[in-house]
């Protein structure tokens, strides 16, 4: 048993794990633990798995992640909680998961983020939090979480993030924030994240566009879509120098102001429908979309008039529309 390198109990009924069970397994790299029972993990269970690099503990009734029960697993590269009943993690619970890259904790019962419960996963490259029950971010939780890539936090109560919330993570490059319940996004929110390639705040509850989007440099994939937007401060998309793709569809917009996507490299698209668009306001993409500079989806939309668009007649571009740049793809 000690050359044993991948062991499967998946499937079991197995409710608790005790110090020892593992004992001698000192070359086991796999351990699927998932579809059990298991409501407790004893302080030191998998101090015994030096090489261990894959732990699953989905699909259990784990309630709390106790400081101690993962004692050990210095090894570990990937950690599998989802569909278990976690409420809370008590600080320092992940301590020993210096070489963590991969942590998945979707669909349990999480209301907040602490600081306390992260500080040592410096090694973490994805963290999976979507589907709980999470309302706050403290203020610098994640700051130690300087190689986290990913981030999702889809499917849970946020209504506000705060300039603090993300301080830190520098290497972010792709955030997911949709279907939450955010009403305000500050300023700046986002600007320690100028690596930052995907940002996803659809389904929310936004009505505006305004500074929360400074900074981000390297972002070239934008969702707003299905909120209650129905204004874009000037400038709000300045500074957007990678940008390709934005969805605003599903929204309160009337308008479009050419000036506010000045910063864009063409080509780009633009998914648009299901808004109240005023269509002279867009024909300024009517004719960028003939020197396909940008794409939409604005093809069998009925504008606010009652007209459709690709039959609405804008007329010669340089008398109906101011262009702040020329057509140009290079």
């Amino acid at each position: 048993m000690g050359s044993l390198e991948v062991l499967d109990l998946h499937e079991n009924h197995i409710s608790i794990i005790k110090d020892g069970y593992f004992r001698g397994l000192q070359s086991l790299k796999e351990l699927q633990l998932s579809k059990n029972t298991i409501q407790n993990v004893q302080e030191g269970a998998f101090d015994s798995l030096r090489n261990i690099i894959k732990l699953y503990l989905q699909e259990n009734r784990l309630s709390h992640i106790t400081k101690g029960a993962l004692n050990g697993l210095h090894t570990l590269k990937a950690l599998y909680l989802e569909k278990n009943q976690v409420s809370h993690i008590e600080e320092g619970a992940f301590d020993s998961l210096r070489n963590l890259e991969n942590l998945d904790l979707k669909h349990n019962n999480i209301s907040s983020i602490q600081g306390g419960s992260w500080r040592k996963l410096t090694s973490l490259k994805q963290l999976d939090l979507q589907r709980n029950m999470i309302v706050n971010i403290a203020e610098g939780s994640l700051d130690s979480l300087n190689k986290l890539e990913k981030l999702s936090l889809t499917h849970n109560a946020i209504s506000t993030i705060q300039k603090g919330y993300f301080r830190g993570v520098d290497s972010l490059k792709t955030l997911l924030l949709g279907n939450n319940q955010i009403v305000h996004i500050e300023d700046g929110a986002f600007e320690s994240q100028s690596k930052l390639d995907s940002l996803q705040l659809q389904d929310n509850n936004l009505n505006s566009i305004g500074g929360f989007l400074s900074g981000l440099h390297s972002l070239s994939q934008l969702s707003l879509a299905r909120n209650e937007i129905y204004h874009i401060e000037n400038g709000a998309f300045h500074g957007l120098y990678s940008l390709m793709n934005v969805e605003l569809f599903d929204n309160r917009l009337k308008t479009l102001n050419p000036d506010d996507f000045i910063d864009i490299p063409r080509p780009f698209s633009l998914t648009l429908t299901f808004n109240q668009w005023n269509c002279s306001s867009l024909c300024w993409l009517k004719h960028e979309e003939q020197h396909e500079t940008v794409s939409s989806d604005l093809v069998r939309f009925q504008c606010e008039n009652g007209e459709y668009w690709n039959a609405f007649d804008c007329g010669d571009p340089g008398e109906t529309c101011y262009f702040p740049f020329s057509f140009s793809t290079g």
